[in-house]
């Protein structure tokens, strides 16, 4: 008897433990987006395409960074100055952190610039870096010396700041400093992240009329691109208007912006 009710105890609390992991997996709102592109690359700053980049820069700050209008803004900085036509000078804000917890500080920002124009590591733009001089800590700001005047500096500044440790290396993705977590890629499949209570399920299609056929079935909320309603239940969203921009990176970031505040 007493056996049975062990065991009929254990079975209610088993019970009890599921509805509860149940009704905590239903309050994730999971979105399914059809993606024209692909991920070539784990690592936001050796892309070179512009599916992966416009994929993995939402997940990552940068020390400048483009709107859903395109102007460029201030990212991971909180205040700038030109001290001169080759100083440029800057503070970082200390509220950002890496998904583990690690500051994004001076530091790390001074080994990713570095990076940047450093010839002999594997950064696929560092060509494009060569008027950088140096970068150094001076008191509790960040000094860029420039060889010489270099007026579209600022739109140089959108790369990626990853954790140094994962400079230059490809086997994973980095850390997310805006509060991403990766949960799982398919190569040439899927790739699914997680931001709060907020699933994006990214599915790589390679056809207009693929990804029409997977909303009209219901195996996508939206197709990334397209023009979508608030409510993600609303599977009318396939008579939206189709609005590519020639400036797709735009469009996506765009795009993103509003994933995050999906409700």
């Amino acid at each position: 008897m007493r056996k049975f009710q062990l065991f009929f105890i254990i079975g209610i609390l088993l019970f009890l433990l599921r509805c509860s992991t149940d009704n905590r997996f239903k309050k994730d709102k999971i979105l399914r987006i059809a993606y024209f592109g692909e991920l070539l690359h784990k690592n936001p700053q050796l892309s070179t395409d512009l599916g992966t980049t416009a994929l993995l820069y939402p997940l990552y700050h940068s020390l400048f960074s483009y709107n859903e209008k395109g102007k460029l803004i201030p990212d991971l900085i909180s205040d700038y100055e030109w001290k001169s036509d080759t100083l440029f000078k800057f503070r970082i804000k200390k509220s950002v952190f890496f998904k583990n917890g690690q500051r994004v500080d001076e530091k790390t920002v001074i080994d990713n610039l570095k990076y940047f124009y450093d010839k002999k590591r594997n950064f696929p733009y560092a060509s494009e870096y060569e008027f950088i001089k140096d970068v150094y800590k001076k008191g509790n700001e960040i000094i860029i010396e420039l060889k010489k005047p270099f007026a579209p500096l600022l739109s140089y500044l959108t790369i990626s700041i990853i954790p140094p440790s994962r400079l230059g290396k490809d086997d994973k993705f980095p850390e997310s400093s805006k509060g991403f977590e990766i949960l799982s890629y398919k190569e040439g499949k899927s790739f699914f992240i997680k931001k709060g209570r907020k699933i994006f399920e990214f599915y790589f299609i390679k056809g207009n009329l693929t990804a029409l056929l997977k909303l009209k079935k219901g195996e996508v909320d939206v197709i990334a691109g397209y023009k979508f309603k608030k409510d993600i239940s609303d599977k009318r969203i396939s008579q939206a208007l189709y609005k590519f921009n020639m400036l797709y990176y735009f469009v996506f970031i765009f795009f993103f912006t509003k994933l995050n505040y999906f409700e």
